[in-house]
């Protein structure tokens, strides 16, 4: 035991910008300011606070998203087993964590990405709990099948999840999803920007809806022929533009 002290002790001596969490009893409750991931050189810090309601992140590629999910796991783990957030505050419920990221396919099992990632969230869901808090992360939620299913069932799962005994916090690209649950979630998303030196990323969490999508963005970035790149703009644009009645 005094080994295992004398670890967490060095550990925490060798970080300036640490902070001892607080804990509450049995209230969905997430209150972290300027949390960072403890293996990210010179992080962006975020805060975020949650109150009996989860969070639906929206933003593009590479903006942030499975990042920030990660940087609350690790710091729930950490605040829970060695007393130590990488936060400048940090309050919350003691959570039962369950997490859903990084899904693959299993070749040998025969299991698709979705059978896997559904799997996965049926285990999330029968792990919670009336009489402990849990939270629940999940990036990308139902991304292994096509958009019409992917949307319908996440809003639902989302749905039926708000009302248990959980916290969930979810990363999404389907911004039709912020609709769908609006008043069950508090939504906020990652922003980036165009540059002389391409995409800009200033991975700062915002609250509201993204503004913007950048996939086609990084094909024309990456060199892709400018027939895919411009045809790409051109089917978006008729499927943004509304249909007028004749």
């Amino acid at each position: 035991e005094l080994d295992a002290l004398c670890s967490i002790a060095s550990f925490q001596d060798g970080y300036a910008d640490i902070t001892e969490p607080v804990f509450i009893n049995k209230s969905l409750i997430l209150e972290a300011d300027n949390i960072v991931h403890p293996l990210i050189d010179n992080a962006v810090a975020n805060s975020i606070w949650l109150n009996e309601k989860g969070a639906l992140i929206t933003g593009s590629n590479m903006s942030g998203k499975s990042t920030f999910l990660r940087t609350i796991g690790v710091n729930v783990v950490l605040a829970q087993s060695i007393c130590t957030a990488f936060a400048s505050r940090y309050k919350s419920a003691f959570f039962q964590v369950s997490t859903s990221i990084s899904q693959s396919d299993n070749l040998l099992g025969g299991k698709s990405y979705f059978l896997a990632e559904a799997e996965t969230l049926l285990r999330m869901l029968n792990r919670i709990r009336p009489d402990l808090p849990s939270i629940c992360i999940i990036d990308e939620i139902f991304r292994g099948t096509n958009s019409i299913e992917r949307i319908a069932a996440a809003s639902q799962l989302l749905k039926h999840m708000s009302g248990l005994n959980a916290l969930t916090i979810v990363a999404t690209h389907d911004i039709e999803l912020t609709d769908m649950v609006k008043g069950e979630y508090d939504v906020y998303y990652f922003d980036e920007d165009v540059g002389t030196e391409g995409l800009i990323f200033d991975y700062h969490l915002r609250k509201g809806i993204a503004p913007t999508r950048n996939a086609v963005k990084i094909l024309d970035y990456l060199g892709y022929p400018k027939e895919i790149v411009e045809n790409s703009k051109a089917i978006m644009n008729r499927r943004n533009t509304p249909h007028k009645a004749t």
